[in-house]
């Protein structure tokens, strides 16, 4: 609150500031780990597993804040589950479709 005669109390109270800090450490951690990762698995198992973030935060969200699981959520969850699995279990050894026949088209025009 603002007193007559006495300095201005900053816009955000301290709790807040903190959260802020705390979740800017977070944002950076994560960063850093995603990217520590990549020496330590393939970047698709890696980014798959990066994206499993969602389904943690629903979790944390219904423990500590009481969000409700509604089936539509869960429904999308479990599509967004499938569509994780299908990514990590992709194997890296298929051939990109087009790939040979733009190789050619180059090396036609340019060689």
């Amino acid at each position: 609150m603002r007193r007559v005669g006495h300095a201005a109390r900053p816009a955000l109270a301290s709790p807040l500031r903190l959260g802020g800090a705390l979740g800017g450490a977070a944002i950076v951690l994560n960063w850093l780990l995603i990217f520590a990762s990549f020496s330590r698995a393939s970047i698709s198992i890696s980014t798959a597993a990066y994206n499993t973030q969602p389904f943690v935060l629903v979790v944390l969200g219904a423990l500590f804040f009481s969000e409700k699981l509604t089936a539509t959520k869960l429904v999308w969850l479990g599509l967004a589950f499938v569509g994780v699995v299908l990514s990590a279990l992709a194997k890296p050894d298929v051939g990109y479709v087009g790939t040979d026949e733009m190789d050619n088209f180059v090396s036609n025009r340019l060689g």
